[in-house]
């Protein structure tokens, strides 16, 4: 009788611990782009198990969340482990993934889009030398207009990325490398972005997405009186780009409305070089984006 009682106890325990197993979440790293995880508070620690194939830290910008990259391609399954300022306990599996179906984890408890693959969005170019992307900024051209699909149910980014462009004036460049904002629209609590990188130059560009700042300009607006970061919700696409080709990437953002005094910036920095660009939108921009 106390052998039976001792089996099923230790059954029950099993299955509990099965169960408890069951709700760890596994977080795929890949050596192509950076895996982040967002938390709803700043993190003291995040440790990995496995500190040789994965590289990995707390963004020292945006305290709250935990960016990972793979060192190349592992077997392996590990985990890794954050805490919270609360002093909470987090754990993950962390397994490779070249291509993995979303590289944006938010744990922040808000609800989230579903990011998919971020292979890169590349415009091939077209008859007499112009890109896909010069096209469908035309009438005729190829793409979405941005109207039509936001007369749909809620616009997804696959779709957004590749609206036709409605912005011509928000561009800047650092060399033969420019950024352009060719969208920004507005649709329920959420505002999207999206920004096109042309890569003209003789060697590719490598970035791993845009930051985004909100500044508040002094009265003279020679100087910045405040900076504070904005985080996107999801993000699809990306601004790595080979010499002579384009690419695009689109962000969803919690809405947001600029006062006069200040300026929201779009940075592209290159992933390991010299070279960022620097592209800012006035209130206008942002506080009259388009809408259905």
């Amino acid at each position: 009788m106390k052998r039976n009682l001792f089996i099923a106890i230790a059954a029950l325990l099993s299955l509990a611990y099965s169960a408890g197993a069951q709700q760890i979440d596994t977080i795929e790293v890949s050596d192509l782009y950076t895996t982040y995880i967002r938390y709803p508070i700043e993190l003291v620690a995040a440790e990995r198990s496995d500190m040789e194939n994965i590289i990995g830290e707390i963004v020292p910008q945006s305290p709250n969340m935990v960016r990972l990259r793979a060192n190349g391609e592992f077997d392996r399954t590990s985990n890794l482990s954050v805490i919270d300022s609360r002093g909470y306990f987090h754990t993950f599996y962390i397994k490779f993934n070249r291509y993995p179906a979303t590289t944006y984890y938010d744990k922040s408890g808000a609800e989230t889009e579903q990011v998919p693959s971020p292979s890169p969005v590349k415009e091939k170019k077209g008859k007499g030398g112009s890109s896909a992307a010069s096209q469908s900024a035309q009438p005729g051209g190829a793409g979405i207009y941005v109207a039509d699909l936001l007369r749909k149910d809620t616009p997804i980014l696959q779709d957004i990325i590749g609206t036709q462009q409605t912005l011509y004036h928000l561009s800047a460049r650092k060399g033969r490398v420019s950024a352009t904002v060719e969208n920004v629209f507005s649709y329920s609590d959420k505002i999207y972005i999206v920004i096109r990188v042309d890569n003209k130059s003789g060697i590719s560009f490598e970035s791993e997405g845009a930051t985004f700042t909100l500044v508040t300009m002094s009265r003279s607006k020679k100087k910045p009186l405040n900076v504070s970061n904005i985080m996107p919700k999801s993000r699809f696409g990306s601004l790595t780009v080979a010499p002579g080709e384009s690419s695009k990437i689109a962000y969803s953002f919690e809405k947001i409305a600029l006062a006069g005094d200040q300026v929201f910036e779009v940075s592209v920095p290159e992933t390991n070089g010299a070279r960022e660009i620097l592209v800012q939108l006035a209130p206008d921009d942002i506080n009259r984006a388009m809408r259905p």
